[in-house]
């Protein structure tokens, strides 16, 4: 995977494409279309798809990869999609339901973290059409989301 160094953390640079038995999709379930987006994980699937070494971001991951945009949710944006100055080269591919349905293909971006919130909703970043950068919450572990993993610090 390539990868990038922002903010002091080592990303990967891609979406992780390891397919899983299950909790797993191609975009739009087009295997051709792996190696430019990934696959699509649920929550569970998520958590155990990286290689050695790498691991889930977290909550705080995140946020230290907002601060690329100072205050600013569009300055984020713009540097963490396809073409940013950052190398996180996010493509705007979606999420993907629980059924195989795909929503928000080609004007969203989202990646799941490894925090759970105290009320059970998961974090996740969001990259989405109005160019936004945020960090949001989700209660549905079964909607399928990229993943990016950040190097172990050991």
């Amino acid at each position: 995977y390539k990868t990038v160094k922002i903010s002091g953390r080592v990303w990967m640079a891609e979406n992780i494409a390891f397919k899983t038995e299950q909790g797993c999709w191609a975009f739009n379930h087009d295997e051709d279309k792996v190696e430019q987006y990934g696959y699509f994980y649920n929550w569970e699937s998520a958590k155990n798809v990286l290689p050695t070494g790498w691991r889930l971001p977290t909550k705080e991951d995140f946020e230290s990869l907002l601060k690329i945009g100072g205050n600013s949710e569009k300055k984020a944006y713009k540097a963490l999609t396809e073409n940013g100055h950052s190398g996180f080269n996010a493509l705007a591919n979606g999420s993907c339901d629980d059924g195989g349905i795909f929503i928000t293909e080609y004007s969203d971006a989202n990646f799941w973290s490894s925090t759970m919130a105290s009320d059970g909703y998961i974090y996740y970043l969001q990259l989405n059409y109005e160019e936004k950068a945020t960090l949001n919450q989700i209660n549905k572990r079964n909607i399928a989301f990229s993943v990016r993993g950040v190097l172990n610090d050991n």
